[in-house]
C-alpha cells in the first residue's frame, strides 16, 4: 500500500485536547499567578513562546475536480480483490448506479459522476491539528499551509484513482464546498456556555463543546482578529507613552523658543544699530576723502 505524504502540520488526538489546552492554562497560570483574568488569546498562545496557537478540526472538507470517465473502468462492488491493499475499503453504486463511490481511498472518499470527481478529505479523520503561527501576519499564512496539505491529499487520493481504475484528470480544483472547521483552545470560545446554540454567517455552535466556522478564511479572520485584541492594550499603552514624549518635547520646544526669542529679537535689534553706526562712519570717512581731495586740488593749483 503507498500511503499519502506525511504532513508537515501537527495532528492531536482528540482524547489528548483537554490535555493540552490544560496545559497552556497552567503555564498561564505559573507565569502570571496574580494576573486577572487572561487576555483573548492567551490560552491559545504556545506557553512562555509568544507565538500564537490553536486546536483546528476540518470536517467535511472537500473539493471538487475536473473528470472524464471515457477511460474509466468501474471496479465490482462485490469484488473487494482490486483493493485489497487498502484497508476498509470499499466501492458503492449509487444514484440508480451514476455514482461510483470509493469509501476510504487513500484516506478520502471519493465520488466519481459524470464529468467531475468529489473528493471528501477524511484523512484524519476527527482528530485535531495543532497550528502555531509566530505572529499576528503569520495566522494566515499558517492556516493556508494547513489548507494546502489537505488539498494534497485529496490530489494524491485522486491521482491514485486515476492511476488504478483508469479516466482521466487535468487535477483542476472546480469548486470548493464549504465545510465545517472546528476551532478550540480559544478563550472566549471556550468559555461560551455548553448548552447555547449558535447559527450565524461565518460561524455555528451546534454542540456543548466545539465552535464550527464554515471556512478557512473564517478561521483566519477570527484567529488574527482576537489576537490583535489581546495585544490591544499593549499597543494602546505604546501609543500613550509617545504621546507624552511628544507632549513633553513640545512643552520644552516651548520653553526653549520663549528663552531664545527674545535673545534673537535683542540680537537683530544690535545688529540695526551696529549697521547704522558703520553706516556713519561709512559716509564721514567719504566726507573726509572729498574734502581731502579738493584740498589736495587747490594745493596744486598754487603751487
Amino acid at each position: 500500500m503507498t500511503n499519502p505524504p506525511t504532513p508537515s502540520f501537527p495532528v492531536e488526538r482528540k482524547e489528548f485536547v483537554d490535555s493540552v489546552i490544560n496545559t497552556w492554562k497552567k503555564a498561564e497560570k505559573e507565569e502570571f499567578p496574580s494576573a486577572q483574568p487572561s487576555n483573548p488569546m492567551r490560552v491559545g498562545r504556545v506557553a512562555n513562546s509568544g507565538s500564537i496557537g490553536f486546536l483546528w478540526q476540518p470536517h467535511n472538507y472537500r473539493l471538487y475536480f475536473d473528470f472524464d470517465r471515457s477511460s474509466f473502468v468501474c471496479p465490482d462492488p462485490a469484488n473487494p480483490t482490486p483493493f485489497a491493499d487498502l484497508v476498509g475499503c470499499r466501492v458503492e453504486l449509487k444514484n440508480h448506479r451514476s455514482e461510483v463511490h470509493f469509501v476510504n481511498f487513500y484516506g478520502c472518499r471519493l465520488v466519481v459522476r459524470r464529468k467531475q470527481v468529489e473528493v471528501i478529505n477524511q484523512f484524519y479523520g476527527k482528530r485535531w491539528r495543532h497550528v502555531v503561527a509566530s505572529c499576528v501576519e503569520d495566522v494566515a499564512a499558517r492556516v493556508d499551509d494547513a489548507v494546502a496539505e489537505l488539498d494534497g491529499q485529496c490530489v494524491y487520493a485522486l491521482q491514485m484513482l486515476v492511476k488504478r481504475c483508469g479516466g482521466f484528470s487535468r487535477f483542476e480544483v472546480l469548486k470548493r464546498r464549504s465545510s465545517e472547521h472546528g476551532v478550540h483552545g480559544e478563550d472566549f470560545l471556550d468559555s461560551l456556555p455548553e448548552d447555547l446554540v449558535i447559527r450565524d454567517t461565518f460561524f455555528q455552535k451546534l454542540y456543548r463543546k466545539k465552535v464550527e466556522f464554515k471556512s478557512p478564511v473564517a478561521v483566519k479572520n477570527f484567529i488574527s482578529n482576537r489576537a490583535v485584541e489581546s495585544v490591544s492594550p499593549q499597543i494602546a499603552e505604546e501609543l500613550a507613552a509617545v504621546r507624552a514624549m511628544q507632549v513633553e518635547v513640545a512643552a520644552m520646544t516651548r520653553d526653549l523658543s520663549r528663552a531664545v526669542v527674545p535673545a534673537i529679537q535683542e540680537f537683530s535689534v544690535n545688529m540695526r544699530t551696529h549697521v547704522s553706526v558703520l553706516k556713519g562712519i561709512d559716509a564721514s570717512f567719504k566726507r573726509f576723502n572729498r574734502l581731502l581731495g579738493s584740498k589736495q586740488t587747490k594745493l596744486e593749483e598754487w603751487m
